[in-house]
């Protein structure tokens, strides 16, 4: 009796104000939120505690449960999380109904394209200031869907089930919601329904309007590749012991990233000073520093992005119109090259191999890097090699080899990672 009253009670306040499922992610995607309100992170309604989700393809029952809306580990989760599930019968007037509810969260543009096949389903590709937006039902063109913002503005479909929607403005993502009818009868839970209306969100990515003067296709396929490189989350606070060696020496000591951009670095003996101390600690650094999670928009996204015209079997090269003259290649939606001039002298890093992760991101495992003097003369070659161990929901450094020649001397050094610790508080 207690469940059909609170069953009751859901439904008749879905009734009295309309009220949707959005999906949303923290900062780093390391946990999605779902809610059942009339906007993303709009007034709530409570939720029956026993209602399953089809999460993924999974029924699930329970969340973290906060505030109304229940939170999903999703960091290490391949592709986009979604959801489906029946809510109930309702009838308004023109006859019962069942409701069904479908709800999708993009991170990035990778995800924010992608369309499953089944039922309702949203998708939408970014041009130079909006996004294209595609209904499917089932894997086909819905032109006859209706579609809104999250606020309850309408939006015109076209014939191919395709709509035009600016960017948010001043950075704030864009959410769409979308209504199927199918004019078909049934029963659900032993109760008699005339109609079925899917209601079917998405919620976007923030995107900002490309550069004046960029190539689309170029703005695009750069942002798409720069996003498909794994990040280390920002919220994971860590601790770590090391030792660097050079075949004849070695130091140790310990890293700590906390909540500064840079990981803090002690070594065990401050008066035994090793040779190439600055190495080691400019190599940790930049291990962890170059993994920070840091918007397109914010980093190359700044300056005009376009395709040089210069091909090879590693990609297609596009250059960057920043201070340092930056170039990249790109190849299958993922960074092969970059280089850089700094102080005269032009760096060129060859990704080599990669490790695929489970979420669909990429790690550099194996890498060249080549330094040329501003004369032309080949300063340094060098050859990284990576390994990883999973903290928690991340892919941290267990170690790295450094081989290679600086100014026509054989160089070696290796640098090892041990006990880590996730910091709490």
């Amino acid at each position: 009796m207690a469940r059909f009253l609170c069953v009751w009670m859901m439904l008749w306040a879905i009734q009295s104000q309309a009220h949707f499922v959005w999906v949303t992610y923290d900062k780093d995607r390391s946990m999605a939120t779902v809610e059942l309100a009339e906007s993303p992170q709009g007034d709530r309604v409570s939720w029956d505690p026993g209602q399953a989700l089809t999460i993924d393809g999974i029924v699930v029952i329970k969340g973290d449960s906060r505030d109304g809306a229940r939170s999903y580990p999703w960091r290490s989760k391949p592709g986009p999380f979604s959801l489906s599930f029946p809510y109930g019968i309702i009838d308004r007037g023109e006859g019962p109904f069942l409701l069904v509810y479908q709800a999708r969260a993009a991170f990035d543009l990778s995800e924010a394209g992608s369309v499953p096949k089944n039922g309702l389903q949203l998708a939408a590709d970014a041009g130079s200031d909006a996004w294209t937006v595609r209904v499917r039902w089932n894997g086909t063109p819905d032109a006859s869907a209706k579609l809104f913002l999250s606020d309850g503005t309408p939006l015109v479909l076209g014939q191919n089930g395709t709509a035009r929607v600016p960017f948010g403005l001043r950075g704030m993502p864009v959410a769409l919601r979308a209504l199927h009818v199918e004019r078909k009868s049934g029963t659900w839970q032993g109760s008699r329904y005339g109609l079925k209306k899917t209601w079917s969100t998405l919620t976007l990515p923030v995107v900002r309007p490309m550069t004046l003067g960029s190539d689309e296709e170029a703005y695009r396929s750069l942002q798409t590749a720069s996003e498909a490189r794994e990040a280390v989350s920002s919220a994971l606070r860590w601790s770590a012991d090391f030792e660097a060696g050079d075949g004849h020496r070695t130091v140790s000591g310990r890293v700590v990233a906390d909540r500064s951009p840079e990981p803090e670095i002690v070594f065990e003996d401050r008066d035994v000073r090793w040779p190439d101390e600055d190495h080691v600690r400019t190599q940790i650094s930049s291990l962890f520093r170059h993994r920070r999670s840091v918007p397109f928009a914010d980093g190359d996204g700044r300056n005009v992005v376009t395709w040089t015209g210069r091909k090879d079997r590693t990609g297609r090269e596009i250059a960057v119109a920043d201070t340092f003259g930056s170039t990249y290649r790109v190849k299958d939606g993922a960074v092969t090259e970059v280089a850089r001039t700094i102080e005269g002298r032009r760096l060129v890093l060859r990704i080599l191999d990669v490790e695929r992760l489970p979420n669909g991101k990429t790690l550099s495992r194996r890498f060249t890097s080549t330094t040329t003097g501003p004369d032309g003369t080949v300063e340094s070659e060098l050859t990284y090699e990576d390994r990883f161990v999973t903290v928690g929901d991340d892919r941290l450094p267990a170690e790295r080899k450094v081989t290679g020649r600086v100014r026509g001397k054989s160089v070696s050094m290796k640098v090892v990672f041990s006990d880590y610790k996730v910091l709490k508080g």
